[in-house]
């Protein structure tokens, strides 16, 4: 990211209430969330179309936790991309716009 970039992203957290929400976002997740995945995992099976970008530099999930053998997903596909990390949306808009509209002419009027 460019200095121009990350002080537009870091602005927002100047605003308490934004600063507020993303804190307890963040520690709902790891204090409640995490721990409770761990004691109960999910049993269910997704019946919806997933189609997943990965990427290969995600600092923050393996590429072995989104692979499509650990999925409860019957029709689930992923794409690792090259030179991209954990924020995908924010470093390849670009390409997660191209693959949202490819999934959405796959299931036009299937659901």
């Amino acid at each position: 990211m460019s200095p121009e970039e990350i002080r537009t992203f870091s602005e927002r957290f100047r605003d308490p209430v934004c600063a507020t929400a993303a804190r307890d976002t963040y520690r709902t997740f790891l204090v409640r969330e995490a721990p409770a995945s761990i004691r109960k995992p999910e049993q269910r099976s997704v019946s919806l179309p997933i189609r997943a970008l990965h990427g290969v530099d995600d600092f923050a999930i393996h590429r072995a936790l989104a692979k499509k053998e650990t999925t409860l997903a019957a029709d689930y596909e992923i794409e690792y991309v090259e030179g991209c990390g954990h924020f995908i949306a924010d470093e390849r808009p670009d390409l997660v716009r191209d693959r949202l509209l490819s999934l959405a002419a796959e299931t036009a009027g299937s659901f």
